[in-house]
């Protein structure tokens, strides 16, 4: 999920368990915030609960040819290439300047501001899904500007409940179309406590 290169198996979890710091591994070669962490558990526990099989991989060396070979979700912006890669041509992208942006429209920027203290009270995230990708895969993109950002992504994905506030969106343009969505989050201590829907496109 998160960015290029080594295929990790996950054991699966009976009701009730949960992973412990003992079987989490160490990547030499690249890193996972603590919000991807969290984001690809959520999601794993989602796919394991619909019974669909996956594996995680991580790392630098991840070749496209991986990517074309099954469905993908996308776990973090800046430090996964492969988000920055196929997020350029979104009406919503993430720049090289550390920015989301819009790509037409009104051209908003949405950037996250810190307090005084340093510790972050917002973030913005991206939910995206495209259905027919370069990659000739389906595409799911769950990314914030920070590691809390992508945290958020990961709740909003994953919760049914929150998709409520995507109102003027209809069933099947939810379940048959490209979406891409811009959450506004608040944070206490980079803990997502609420999000709100600040842009949406259905295509």
């Amino acid at each position: 999920m998160e960015q290029p290169g080594i295929k990790r198996q996950v054991p699966a979890l009976t009701e009730g368990e949960v992973w412990a710091s003992k079987d989490l591994e160490a990547i030499p070669d690249g890193f996972m915030t603590p919000g991807d962490l969290a984001t690809t558990l959520q999601v794993a526990v989602l796919l394991k609960s619909k019974d669909r099989s996956y594996g995680l991989r991580t790392g630098s060396n991840l070749p496209f040819v991986d990517l074309q070979s099954s469905p993908v979700i996308l776990v973090g912006a800046f430090n996964n290439a492969w988000t920055m890669d196929l997020n350029h041509n979104l009406p919503y992208f993430f720049d090289r300047g550390g920015h989301l942006r819009e790509q037409g429209g009104q051209h908003r920027v949405w950037v996250s501001h810190r307090s005084p203290d340093e510790l972050a009270e917002e973030d913005y995230a991206v939910v995206a899904r495209i259905l027919n990708s370069k990659t000739g895969n389906p595409v799911v993109i769950l990314a914030g500007e920070r590691n809390c950002g992508t945290e958020a992504a990961g709740e909003f994905a994953t919760d049914r409940g929150q998709w409520s506030q995507l109102r003027g969106v209809s069933r099947d343009a939810l379940e048959k179309k490209n979406l891409e969505i811009v959450l506004h989050v608040s944070l206490d201590h980079c803990r997502p406590t609420s999000m709100s829907v600040e842009a949406l496109q259905v295509w």
